[in-house]
């Protein structure tokens, strides 16, 4: 390396690195020629550079010999060398029926980028030794040949490169409830665990108790303490929003997001939802919403194809609800075209969503996909508020990120380990079973009994939330009356006696609410007659519940139990 001046080893390191030094066509040309030259012959643990984006390294044991016109031979030969030895080195994979690298921004955050020509020609240069034999024998370097670099990309059999689910930033739990906390690829869930330098996390205990998991929910609780939440279920619908992203990984996708709301600026909305991002992700991103919805797709679309857990929407108004997000939301799949190419790519929605606005409106289809959160200081001057116990919140979330995370993963380890008791209460979202079962049972284990109990008064607002009310009572007098026909007296017993929550009340149709009075049942039962007749059959809510009058046979209740079917498409273009 002594013989080899600064400007040729810049060169070199840009042409290893996937040309990142922003060489046009003619330099890029010159740096091929030097590291061929000069860098063909390099062993496998020699770096061209302490400053390249990855490591380089050259691969003395593969040769590839492009003499001749058997492109397939070559490519056969050359594929191998994209597997890394050890799987938690691998940096390209195969998603949504493409290949696609890992990438790394300006702030060491890992993301997911197509892998276009250039790209793999570079990544194939530094992964094996290309030469051509002359008419006498003799071989001599060369470069990757363009027309390996296309049958490759076009056969689409890309044997051995694993897939990759998405890109996550903080340990969570698998499938088996083990501990994912080793960076780089995992095989077994097919993500890829990118970790700052220097985290630290207490190790998980391999059995915590009950009361090892209340004990996390105290001091996970205690980070917000200053925050003034509307009611309990406010609270703890927070407390949920830090568990559903670890949480995703075990078996809880598709997943809600969350909802921050407030009646004026400056009550921590943004704030509180931070506390989530950054213990997730190590860090804040948060991101305007586009009113318009064909700029709000091509960035929906972005967040989709990068990888990236998280997608905060910061500060919505009015009335906010994009149809493409709430069907990506229950399991969809984005298809786009990415800029500068003609073909469409389609991607897998794995993102946890975020949102926070100051009395905004949510559209129904949107408001039965997120978990409200309502903050109120009940002051016009929440800017001025004082005594805090932590006056830099964010910085103490960064300073005890893997400890923070260490009792998120304590709370779903015990719940596993305890046998993954089911929640007992029916909760509002319905479409989000897995996530229920998960989220809805560690919850309950920890004696957090409010989860979305907030729900109705807070979307009370929001566009179509009626239906999603009355698809509640239906559901829930199917579940009591296991779908057999009763008589509207038997309906009235239910409500008024034997539903000890009162949420038959609550949810129970406008129309029918004027009559829930214990004098009033032949008012009731004539009143649920007429609204049965008007609404026969008709489906409501995310598991088409409804109502099938059966004349002087009364009435019976019904709604799917099956999963959510085949993930909707969303075309964005």
């Amino acid at each position: 390396m002594a013989n080899v001046g600064k400007e040729e080893e810049r060169l070199a390191a840009a042409f290893f690195n996937d040309e990142t030094l922003g060489l046009d066509a003619d330099g890029a040309k010159h740096a091929a020629k030097i590291a061929v030259k000069r860098y063909a012959g390099m062993t496998a643990t020699t770096s061209v550079s302490s400053t390249a984006a990855h490591p380089v390294y050259i691969q003395p044991e593969v040769v590839v010999d492009v003499t001749g016109e058997d492109v397939a031979a070559m490519t056969r030969t050359a594929l191998p060398t994209l597997i890394a030895g050890n799987p938690r080195n691998q940096e390209i994979f195969v998603k949504d029926g493409d290949l696609w690298h890992i990438g790394q921004d300006e702030k060491g955050k890992r993301f997911l980028y197509l892998t276009t020509p250039q790209t793999l020609q570079a990544t194939l240069r530094r992964r094996a030794r290309w030469q051509r034999r002359n008419e006498n024998g003799d071989t001599r370097a060369c470069d990757v040949p363009r027309r390996v670099v296309e049958d490759m990309l076009s056969s689409r059999e890309w044997y051995g490169i694993p897939a990759i689910k998405s890109i996550i930033e903080a340990p969570v739990l698998r499938p088996d409830g083990s501990v994912l906390d080793e960076a780089g690829y995992d095989p077994a869930t097919r993500l890829y665990l990118a970790l700052p330098e220097g985290f630290d996390m207490p190790s998980v205990a391999l059995e915590p108790t009950q009361e090892d998991a209340i004990a996390s929910r105290d001091y996970l609780l205690d980070i917000v303490c200053d925050f003034m939440f509307v009611d309990d279920a406010d609270r703890e619908n927070w407390l949920a929003s830090m568990l559903t992203p670890f949480a995703s990984h075990m078996g809880a996708m598709p997943m809600p997001g969350a909802l921050t709301t407030a009646p004026s600026p400056a009550q921590g909305k943004s704030k509180l939802l931070e506390t989530v991002q950054i213990t997730y992700t190590g860090d804040k991103s948060p991101s305007n919403a586009p009113t318009d919805s064909e700029a709000f797709g091509k960035k929906m679309f972005a967040q989709a194809i990068s990888g990236r857990p998280t997608w905060f929407l910061d500060n919505v108004t009015g009335v906010f609800g994009h149809q493409s997000l709430a069907l990506a939301m229950t399991g969809g799949k984005i298809e786009d075209r990415i800029l500068g190419q003609s073909k469409n790519i389609e991607a897998e929605w794995t993102a946890f969503v975020m949102v926070s606005g100051n009395n905004c409106q949510i559209d129904g289809d949107l408001a039965a996909r997120l978990m409200p959160i309502r903050l109120d200081t009940k002051t016009s001057r929440s800017q001025e508020r004082t005594g805090f116990k932590r006056d830099d919140l964010e910085g103490w979330v960064r300073e005890h990120r893997g400890e923070i995370i260490h009792h998120v993963l304590t709370i779903l380890r015990a719940w596993y380990v305890a046998g993954q008791p089911e929640p007992k209460r029916r909760l509002p979202l319905g479409r989000f079973r897995g996530w229920h079962r998960i989220v809805g049972g560690a919850m309950e284990f920890i004696g957090c009994t409010n989860l979305l109990g907030n729900y109705y008064e807070a979307m009370k607002d929001s566009l179509s939330t009626g239906d999603a009310m009355t698809a509640n009572f239906l559901m829930k007098l199917a579940d009591i009356t296991k779908g057999k026909p009763v008589m509207a007296s038997r309906v009235f017993d239910i409500v008024m006696k034997e539903d000890a929550t009162g949420e038959l009340k609550e949810t129970a149709p406008d129309k029918l609410k004027p009559y829930l009075d214990p004098f009033e049942g032949a008012k009731f039962s004539r009143q649920l007659g007429m609204w049965a007749k008007t609404n026969n059959r008709r489906r409501m809510g995310d598991l088409n519940a409804y109502i099938e009058h059966h004349g002087e046979g009364g009435f019976s209740f019904h709604y799917d139990t099956a999963p959510v079917g085949v993930p909707v498409k969303v075309v964005l273009s």
